[in-house]
């Protein structure tokens, strides 16, 4: 019995997902293009709600889902910074993995992914 008690504690502690922690983020590849100097900014505003903004002009927000181990929001670019995706709102959701970050947006007009590694 104790054994499975145990079992049961180790798993449940496994499960439990590491948020991701504010600075910036160096984006490593991404099926929408290479972008060698492309960055996000994520800000924890509370410990659940992550702000996010990118030097290439797109801002998000994301909250936390401990079900689903991941964050989910929006984003969109600034005005005249989106090309084919401006005036889009995409939906994201992005997962932690230690210090790798990979987020995924949809939209009405496309997909893409992209992935970051801490700075």
């Amino acid at each position: 019995m104790n054994k499975i008690i145990l079992l049961s504690l180790a798993l449940t502690q496994s499960a439990i997902a590491e948020k991701i922690p504010s600075g910036i983020w160096q984006q490593i590849d991404s099926n929408a293009g290479a972008c060698g100097h492309c960055q996000i900014t994520t800000n924890a505003v509370t410990p659940d709600i992550l702000s996010i903004s990118s030097n290439n002009g797109w801002v998000g927000y994301a909250s936390y889902n401990s079900q689903q181990d991941k964050y989910m929001g929006v984003m969109q670019w600034e005005s005249g910074k989106g090309g084919a995706y401006e005036n889009i709102l995409l939906s994201i959701d992005i997962k932690y993995d230690g210090n790798m970050a990979y987020l995924e947006a949809k939209s009405s007009i496309g997909n893409f992914s992209v992935r970051y590694l801490r700075n």
